[in-house]
């Protein structure tokens, strides 16, 4: 059941790391999650109102809190949190950390990008219960890199959010396969999805709503089941809210709906949506 509860939050990451077109301070997106007729889990995504410095550089602070609900939060207790800094000029991270609980299973890291030495990271360790500092690693080689990304493929997907959010999809033709770098400045891993063009889909309250339709590249493995497992929708508007995502599973079917989305949030509102997922 926590191997299913962890790759459950896992597919978040494609519904809150593909949408809208300008990142706004203060912007929220909450989500519900279902597994076949059950509330499995809900998310939220949270892009902090005030802007922050790292490496001397002004970056956006953007957070993803993940957990479990009813019977899944009975059996196998899920409450994580994802977080990157992104500088406000390129675009590119400066700055990942993660603080996770599945179960009995605890890490809180925080992933640094270096300019000096050039192309280096630095890993920071941190305490399970208290997050204070216990040790540090530096990486600095291709191969290690890829050890890093398969630890951080949440991060990445928020980092990733700017590159889709500047596309302008009246310029992409249906079936075009999108490219989406996980360090653009580096060039080293890139992730690739086709855009299928707008349709017609039905919304919570069962409007029918224009939506821009994307089915992600994922590589044959375990866990999906089907030539296209996974397919995710924006609306097709001005701010490209995500709308849906359904994913096709070898043990039952994921949707991941959006219930509400704001772009007004305060310091006070961001208190409580932190304390929803203590």
């Amino acid at each position: 059941m926590n191997f299913i509860v962890k790759n459950l939050l896992v597919l978040l990451s494609f519904l809150f790391f593909h949408f809208s077109s300008n990142l706004i301070d203060g912007e929220i997106i909450e989500t519900k999650v279902s597994f076949s007729f059950f509330n499995a889990g809900k998310a939220s995504m949270l892009v902090d109102n005030k802007i922050h410095f790292v490496n001397d550089l002004p970056c956006y602070k953007i957070d993803v809190f993940g957990r479990t609900t009813g019977f899944f939060d009975f059996f196998a207790r899920v409450r994580d949190n994802w977080g990157v800094y992104i500088d406000t000029i390129s675009y590119t991270p400066q700055k990942f950390y993660k603080y996770l609980q599945e179960g009995k299973y605890k890490k809180n890291e925080i992933l640094r990008f270096n300019t000096q030495p050039l192309d280096s990271v630095e890993i920071i360790i941190l305490d399970k219960e208290t997050k204070e500092e216990k040790d540090r690693i530096y990486y600095h080689s291709k191969n290690q890199f890829k050890d890093i990304m398969r630890g951080y493929f949440m991060n990445y997907w928020i980092s990733s959010v700017f590159y889709l959010r500047s596309l302008d999809y009246s310029q992409i033709s249906i079936d075009t396969l999108i490219e989406i770098p996980f360090l653009s400045d580096k060039g080293k891993y890139n992730y690739k999805m086709k855009y299928l063009g707008s349709k017609k889909i039905k919304s919570l309250n069962k409007k029918s709503l224009s939506a821009l339709t994307f089915s992600p590249i994922v590589p044959e493995n375990k866990l999906f089941s089907g030539e296209s497992p996974v397919t995710f929708w924006l609306s097709d508007d001005d701010r490209k809210i995500p709308l849906r995502l359904s994913a096709s599973m070898r043990f039952g079917e994921f949707d991941i709906e959006t219930i509400d989305f704001d772009n007004m949030i305060d310091d006070k509102s961001k208190e409580i949506i932190y304390n929803k997922y203590k």
